[in-house]
């Protein structure tokens, strides 16, 4: 199997289905639009997420609390749920394992109001929760002329606190972010680094695919790589920036 095609078919299949619902609607619908891109990432996702987990839509409540509505909620399905209406849950915090918030398009404002929100929610969730927590955001488009200045947003927006990391981002076709607890080199523990890749069209497939196999811990690193490219991405990597300053 060719995965970097694979990868690519995914981000056409993205566009394919977008503009078909942009022919459909006029320009006073974008709310219907952008529902529509929602469900359409839901359902891809679904068709390889283990079945140890569930995806839809909806909030995640505590005692104090509950969230803003989560455009794509992935919870574990051994746990129970507060309320349930087909895609729309209501969960607790230990059941979520992954949120993630979709856009239409996004340029460097856009990008920061999105991204303080998504660590609202990540600082909440897993405040209440130990368990590993997949924070995605994920946009269609992305138009922002300084795609340098993409690593910085994310580092303002967790303000240097690990419970805020948004660990995932696609940004349009070709961008894709990932935050790296171990450095993914040599594994050593402790590196708390985002990275940014520029790849053609691989940036939907490669945020898809570490949400799947993210939703299995115990799979191996090495039985994980089959689910990527072979030839991996690191060599696409255009910038880098850590969770905190070094000291000193």
């Amino acid at each position: 199997m060719d995965l970097t095609q694979l990868f690519e078919s995914i981000s056409h299949e993205c566009e394919a289905l977008q503009d078909r619902v942009r022919h459909l609607i006029d320009d006073q619908h974008w709310l219907t639009d952008g529902e529509f891109k929602e469900t359409i990432l839901r359902t891809i996702i679904r068709r390889t997420a283990p079945e140890t987990v569930k995806v839809g839509r909806g909030f995640v409540l505590t005692h104090g609390a509950q969230s803003t509505q989560v455009d794509i909620l992935i919870y574990d399905s051994s746990y129970p749920v507060l309320y349930r209406d087909g895609d729309l849950v209501f969960i607790s915090p230990i059941a979520c394992r992954g949120i993630v918030e979709v856009k239409t398009t996004l340029k460097l404002s856009t990008l920061r109001e999105a991204a303080l929100k998504l660590a609202d929610m990540a600082d909440s969730i897993r405040s209440h929760s130990r368990k590993p927590l997949f924070v995605g955001l994920f946009s269609y488009g992305f138009t922002a002329a300084h795609r340098e200045r993409v690593l910085d947003t994310l580092q303002g927006a967790s303000g240097g606190s690990p419970l805020r990391v948004i660990n995932h981002a696609a940004l349009g076709p070709n961008t894709f972010v990932k935050y790296w607890e171990a450095n993914p080199n040599t594994r050593h523990k402790g590196y708390e680094t985002w990275h940014q890749y520029e790849m053609e069209r691989l940036g939907p497939g490669y945020f898809i695919h570490n949400l799947v196999t993210s939703m299995a811990p115990k799979l191996s690193v090495e039985d994980g790589n089959v689910f990527f490219p072979w030839e991996g991405k690191e060599f696409r990597c255009t910038n880098q920036l850590a969770l905190r300053a070094p000291a000193g």
